[in-house]
Protein backbone atom coordinates (compact mmCIF):
# COMPACT_ATOMS: atom_id res chain seq x y z
CA UNK A 1 0.00 0.00 0.00
CA UNK A 2 1.39 3.15 -1.30
CA UNK A 3 -0.14 6.23 0.41
CA UNK A 4 1.16 10.22 -0.63
CA UNK A 5 1.95 12.50 2.53
CA UNK A 6 3.56 15.16 0.71
CA UNK A 7 5.41 16.62 -2.22
CA UNK A 8 8.55 19.13 -2.13
CA UNK A 9 7.64 22.07 -3.87
CA UNK A 10 7.43 24.99 -1.98
CA UNK A 11 4.57 26.75 -1.70
CA UNK A 12 4.84 30.55 -2.82
CA UNK A 13 1.81 31.78 -3.58
CA UNK A 14 -1.40 30.76 -2.47
CA UNK A 15 -3.87 27.92 -3.59
CA UNK A 16 -6.81 29.67 -3.32
CA UNK A 17 -8.91 27.96 -5.84
CA UNK A 18 -7.61 24.58 -4.28
CA UNK A 19 -8.69 25.70 -1.09
CA UNK A 20 -12.14 26.84 -1.83
CA UNK A 21 -12.72 23.30 -3.11
CA UNK A 22 -11.48 21.41 -0.70
CA UNK A 23 -13.62 23.90 1.59
CA UNK A 24 -16.93 23.29 -0.25
CA UNK A 25 -16.32 19.48 -0.40
CA UNK A 26 -16.22 19.22 3.64
CA UNK A 27 -19.28 21.79 4.18
CA UNK A 28 -21.21 19.52 1.59
CA UNK A 29 -20.23 16.68 3.74
CA UNK A 30 -20.77 18.41 7.08
CA UNK A 31 -24.14 19.01 5.74
CA UNK A 32 -24.66 15.48 4.87
CA UNK A 33 -23.75 14.43 8.13
CA UNK A 34 -27.10 15.96 9.69
CA UNK A 35 -29.59 14.41 7.27
CA UNK A 36 -29.44 11.02 8.90
CA UNK A 37 -31.12 8.45 6.95
CA UNK A 38 -32.12 10.15 4.53
CA UNK A 39 -28.56 11.07 2.84
CA UNK A 40 -29.41 8.36 0.02
CA UNK A 41 -32.20 10.27 -1.36
CA UNK A 42 -29.80 13.24 -1.40
CA UNK A 43 -27.03 10.95 -3.23
CA UNK A 44 -29.72 9.85 -6.19
CA UNK A 45 -30.66 13.29 -6.47
CA UNK A 46 -27.56 14.71 -7.16
CA UNK A 47 -24.90 12.25 -7.92
CA UNK A 48 -24.47 11.48 -11.32
CA UNK A 49 -26.46 8.49 -12.75
CA UNK A 50 -26.56 8.15 -16.44
CA UNK A 51 -28.77 5.31 -16.07
CA UNK A 52 -31.80 6.99 -17.20
CA UNK A 53 -29.64 8.01 -20.25
CA UNK A 54 -28.16 4.58 -21.20
CA UNK A 55 -31.30 2.21 -20.23
CA UNK A 56 -29.01 -0.84 -20.89
CA UNK A 57 -27.72 0.44 -24.59
CA UNK A 58 -24.03 -1.39 -25.60
CA UNK A 59 -21.34 0.22 -28.05
CA UNK A 60 -22.60 3.84 -29.72
CA UNK A 61 -25.44 3.93 -27.77
CA UNK A 62 -24.14 3.66 -24.93
CA UNK A 63 -21.84 6.48 -25.75
CA UNK A 64 -24.32 8.66 -27.05
CA UNK A 65 -26.22 8.18 -23.82
CA UNK A 66 -23.26 8.96 -21.42
CA UNK A 67 -22.58 11.96 -24.06
CA UNK A 68 -25.91 13.48 -23.71
CA UNK A 69 -25.72 12.78 -20.01
CA UNK A 70 -22.74 14.75 -18.94
CA UNK A 71 -23.17 17.31 -21.83
CA UNK A 72 -26.66 17.59 -22.86
CA UNK A 73 -27.69 21.67 -21.43
CA UNK A 74 -31.09 21.33 -22.93
CA UNK A 75 -31.84 18.59 -19.99
CA UNK A 76 -31.21 18.45 -16.45
CA UNK A 77 -29.16 15.61 -15.73
CA UNK A 78 -26.03 16.81 -16.53
CA UNK A 79 -25.74 19.09 -13.43
CA UNK A 80 -25.34 16.59 -11.64
CA UNK A 81 -21.58 15.81 -13.30
CA UNK A 82 -20.85 18.66 -11.20
CA UNK A 83 -22.76 18.68 -8.19
CA UNK A 84 -21.62 14.81 -7.70
CA UNK A 85 -17.64 16.18 -7.58
CA UNK A 86 -18.75 17.60 -4.15
CA UNK A 87 -20.48 14.66 -2.52
CA UNK A 88 -18.97 12.12 -0.74
CA UNK A 89 -20.12 8.45 1.05
CA UNK A 90 -18.53 8.72 3.84
CA UNK A 91 -15.34 9.94 6.16
CA UNK A 92 -12.39 7.07 4.35
CA UNK A 93 -13.96 8.71 0.96
CA UNK A 94 -13.40 12.33 1.84
CA UNK A 95 -10.00 12.33 3.98
CA UNK A 96 -8.65 10.02 1.26
CA UNK A 97 -9.77 12.45 -1.08
CA UNK A 98 -8.67 15.65 0.26
CA UNK A 99 -5.37 14.34 1.38
CA UNK A 100 -4.97 13.75 -2.61
CA UNK A 101 -6.10 16.99 -3.70
CA UNK A 102 -4.16 18.93 -0.99
CA UNK A 103 -0.64 17.49 -2.14
CA UNK A 104 -1.22 17.92 -5.67
CA UNK A 105 -3.43 20.75 -6.21
CA UNK A 106 -1.66 23.86 -5.17
CA UNK A 107 1.37 22.73 -7.72
CA UNK A 108 -1.18 22.60 -10.79
CA UNK A 109 -3.00 25.74 -9.81
CA UNK A 110 -0.01 27.39 -9.63
CA UNK A 111 0.74 26.20 -12.97
CA UNK A 112 -2.68 27.13 -14.51
CA UNK A 113 -3.62 30.35 -12.03
CA UNK A 114 -6.71 29.97 -9.73
CA UNK A 115 -9.70 30.66 -12.92
CA UNK A 116 -8.09 28.38 -15.10
CA UNK A 117 -7.35 25.74 -11.92
CA UNK A 118 -11.12 25.63 -11.01
CA UNK A 119 -12.02 25.39 -14.51
CA UNK A 120 -10.01 22.77 -15.23
CA UNK A 121 -10.66 20.96 -12.30
CA UNK A 122 -14.51 21.11 -13.15
CA UNK A 123 -13.97 20.19 -16.67
CA UNK A 124 -11.68 17.19 -15.90
CA UNK A 125 -14.37 16.33 -13.11
CA UNK A 126 -17.29 15.63 -15.86
CA UNK A 127 -15.03 14.32 -18.58
CA UNK A 128 -14.02 11.51 -15.61
CA UNK A 129 -18.11 10.73 -14.89
CA UNK A 130 -18.82 10.53 -18.68
CA UNK A 131 -16.24 8.26 -18.89
CA UNK A 132 -17.40 5.88 -16.10
CA UNK A 133 -20.75 5.74 -17.55
CA UNK A 134 -19.61 5.16 -21.11
CA UNK A 135 -17.30 2.42 -19.79
CA UNK A 136 -18.21 1.40 -16.41
CA UNK A 137 -20.93 -1.48 -15.60
CA UNK A 138 -24.66 0.74 -15.97
CA UNK A 139 -25.65 -0.06 -12.52
CA UNK A 140 -28.35 2.80 -12.27
CA UNK A 141 -26.03 3.59 -8.93
CA UNK A 142 -25.06 7.33 -8.65
CA UNK A 143 -21.38 8.00 -8.68
CA UNK A 144 -20.37 10.66 -6.20
CA UNK A 145 -16.73 11.91 -5.17
CA UNK A 146 -14.13 14.07 -6.20
CA UNK A 147 -11.63 11.42 -6.91
CA UNK A 148 -12.50 11.58 -10.66
CA UNK A 149 -11.47 15.64 -10.97
CA UNK A 150 -8.93 14.67 -8.42
CA UNK A 151 -7.53 12.10 -10.92
CA UNK A 152 -7.25 14.73 -14.02
CA UNK A 153 -5.12 17.01 -11.32
CA UNK A 154 -2.79 14.31 -10.71
CA UNK A 155 -2.52 13.91 -14.79
CA UNK A 156 -2.04 17.45 -14.89
CA UNK A 157 0.71 17.19 -11.89
CA UNK A 158 2.16 14.22 -14.18
CA UNK A 159 3.06 16.74 -16.90
CA UNK A 160 4.13 19.91 -15.16
CA UNK A 161 6.56 18.46 -12.49
CA UNK A 162 7.76 14.64 -13.53
CA UNK A 163 10.83 15.40 -11.82
CA UNK A 164 8.99 16.76 -8.50
CA UNK A 165 9.88 14.60 -5.13
CA UNK A 166 6.69 12.72 -3.59
CA UNK A 167 6.91 11.52 -0.24
CA UNK A 168 5.09 8.21 -0.04
CA UNK A 169 3.96 5.87 3.08
CA UNK A 170 5.01 2.27 2.56
CA UNK A 171 3.15 -0.99 3.58
CA UNK A 172 4.80 -4.16 1.87
CA UNK A 173 2.10 -5.90 4.22
CA UNK A 174 0.09 -5.90 6.75
CA UNK A 175 2.42 -6.98 9.17
CA UNK A 176 5.45 -5.04 8.68
CA UNK A 177 6.39 -1.45 10.07
CA UNK A 178 5.33 1.14 7.38
CA UNK A 179 8.60 3.60 6.23
CA UNK A 180 8.74 6.80 4.10
CA UNK A 181 10.38 6.56 0.38
CA UNK A 182 11.06 9.08 -1.84
CA UNK A 183 9.42 8.74 -5.14
CA UNK A 184 9.74 10.92 -8.62
CA UNK A 185 6.70 12.48 -9.50
CA UNK A 186 5.80 10.32 -12.44
CA UNK A 187 7.10 7.25 -10.92
CA UNK A 188 3.88 7.55 -8.31
CA UNK A 189 1.37 8.34 -10.72
CA UNK A 190 2.15 6.05 -13.38
CA UNK A 191 1.61 3.37 -10.69
CA UNK A 192 -1.61 4.83 -9.60
CA UNK A 193 -2.68 4.84 -12.85
CA UNK A 194 -1.69 1.30 -14.09
CA UNK A 195 -3.27 -0.33 -10.79
CA UNK A 196 -6.39 1.69 -11.90
CA UNK A 197 -6.17 0.21 -15.12
CA UNK A 198 -5.75 -2.82 -13.66
CA UNK A 199 -8.39 -2.94 -11.32
CA UNK A 200 -10.67 -2.03 -14.05
CA UNK A 201 -9.68 -4.74 -16.23
CA UNK A 202 -9.84 -7.10 -13.75
CA UNK A 203 -13.26 -6.12 -12.32
CA UNK A 204 -14.90 -5.84 -16.05
CA UNK A 205 -18.58 -6.12 -15.56
CA UNK A 206 -18.69 -6.31 -11.90
CA UNK A 207 -22.21 -5.31 -10.68
CA UNK A 208 -21.31 -4.50 -6.91
CA UNK A 209 -17.71 -2.61 -7.55
CA UNK A 210 -18.40 0.06 -5.41
CA UNK A 211 -15.13 2.40 -6.66
CA UNK A 212 -15.67 4.14 -9.82
CA UNK A 213 -12.32 3.34 -11.07
CA UNK A 214 -13.03 4.16 -14.93
CA UNK A 215 -13.79 7.70 -13.58
CA UNK A 216 -10.06 7.95 -11.94
CA UNK A 217 -8.79 6.17 -15.59
CA UNK A 218 -10.71 9.07 -17.54
CA UNK A 219 -10.20 11.61 -15.13
CA UNK A 220 -5.98 11.04 -15.12
CA UNK A 221 -5.89 10.88 -19.19
CA UNK A 222 -8.20 14.22 -19.89
CA UNK A 223 -6.66 15.88 -17.40
CA UNK A 224 -2.91 14.72 -18.61
CA UNK A 225 -3.86 15.63 -22.56
CA UNK A 226 -5.40 18.85 -21.39
CA UNK A 227 -2.76 20.22 -18.82
CA UNK A 228 -1.15 22.24 -21.22
CA UNK A 229 -4.21 24.12 -22.54
CA UNK A 230 -4.82 25.17 -18.93
CA UNK A 231 -1.45 26.43 -18.42
CA UNK A 232 -0.33 29.90 -17.73
CA UNK A 233 1.59 31.68 -20.19
CA UNK A 234 4.73 32.69 -18.16
CA UNK A 235 4.93 29.22 -17.21
CA UNK A 236 6.22 28.19 -20.41
CA UNK A 237 9.87 30.35 -20.06
CA UNK A 238 12.60 27.69 -20.24
CA UNK A 239 15.10 29.01 -17.16
CA UNK A 240 11.66 29.22 -15.05
CA UNK A 241 11.00 25.08 -16.10
CA UNK A 242 14.32 24.29 -15.43
CA UNK A 243 14.33 25.63 -12.18
CA UNK A 244 10.68 24.04 -11.85
CA UNK A 245 12.07 20.65 -12.70
CA UNK A 246 15.20 21.05 -10.63
CA UNK A 247 17.71 20.86 -13.17
CA UNK A 248 19.65 23.92 -12.08
CA UNK A 249 21.23 21.72 -9.60
CA UNK A 250 21.12 24.36 -7.11
CA UNK A 251 19.58 23.65 -3.91
CA UNK A 252 16.51 25.24 -1.52
CA UNK A 253 16.79 24.66 2.31
CA UNK A 254 13.31 22.68 3.29
CA UNK A 255 11.96 25.44 5.53
CA UNK A 256 8.38 23.41 6.83
CA UNK A 257 8.37 21.68 9.58
CA UNK A 258 5.86 19.15 8.50
CA UNK A 259 8.10 18.40 5.49
CA UNK A 260 10.97 17.68 8.20
CA UNK A 261 8.83 15.74 10.06
CA UNK A 262 8.25 13.60 6.71
CA UNK A 263 12.01 13.12 6.13
CA UNK A 264 12.53 12.68 9.72
CA UNK A 265 9.99 9.76 9.98
CA UNK A 266 11.67 8.37 6.23
CA UNK A 267 15.01 8.15 7.62
CA UNK A 268 13.96 6.92 11.24
CA UNK A 269 12.11 3.81 9.38
CA UNK A 270 14.94 3.26 6.76
CA UNK A 271 18.57 4.14 6.83
CA UNK A 272 19.55 4.06 3.36
CA UNK A 273 16.86 6.51 2.39
CA UNK A 274 19.22 9.39 1.60
CA UNK A 275 20.61 7.18 -0.44
CA UNK A 276 17.31 6.02 -2.99
CA UNK A 277 18.40 8.52 -5.73
CA UNK A 278 21.81 9.77 -5.18
CA UNK A 279 22.74 12.89 -5.98
CA UNK A 280 19.98 14.06 -7.63
CA UNK A 281 17.82 13.07 -5.05
CA UNK A 282 18.80 15.57 -2.65
CA UNK A 283 17.83 18.47 -5.11
CA UNK A 284 14.28 20.01 -3.96
CA UNK A 285 11.30 20.76 -6.61
CA UNK A 286 11.53 24.82 -6.79
CA UNK A 287 8.64 26.32 -7.14
CA UNK A 288 8.41 30.41 -7.95
CA UNK A 289 5.50 32.80 -7.73
CA UNK A 290 3.89 33.85 -10.54
CA UNK A 291 4.96 37.57 -9.87
CA UNK A 292 8.64 36.14 -10.05
CA UNK A 293 7.99 34.04 -13.03
CA UNK A 294 6.16 37.32 -15.03
CA UNK A 295 9.36 39.84 -13.61
CA UNK A 296 11.64 37.51 -15.09
CA UNK A 297 9.75 37.25 -18.26
CA UNK A 298 9.48 41.18 -18.96
CA UNK A 299 13.34 41.44 -18.32
CA UNK A 300 14.14 38.44 -20.96
CA UNK A 301 11.58 40.33 -23.19
CA UNK A 302 13.05 43.87 -22.86
CA UNK A 303 16.57 42.55 -23.22
CA UNK A 304 15.22 40.74 -26.63
CA UNK A 305 13.54 43.88 -27.73
CA UNK A 306 17.05 45.63 -26.38
CA UNK A 307 19.52 43.12 -28.99
CA UNK A 308 17.22 42.67 -31.60
CA UNK A 309 16.43 46.57 -31.96
CA UNK A 310 12.88 45.89 -32.30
Amino acid sequence: MLIPLSDENEDVDTPWANRLIIGLCTLVFIFELFMGSDRHLFFHAFGFSAHDYIQGAHGLKKFRGALEAAFDLLRTGWITAITAQFIHGGFAHILGNMLFLWIFGASVEHAMGSLRYFAFYILTGVLANFTQAWIGVDNGLPCIGASGAISGVMGAYMVFYPRAIINVMVWRSLTSEPYIARWRAWQYLLFFFFTQMLTGLLTWGNQYLSVAVWAHIGGFAFGAGMAWLFRDPDFLFKEEGERLLGLNGNPAPRTTAYQEFILWLGRRGRDNADTAFGPARKRVHHRPSLKEMRRKANAERAETIKKRGW
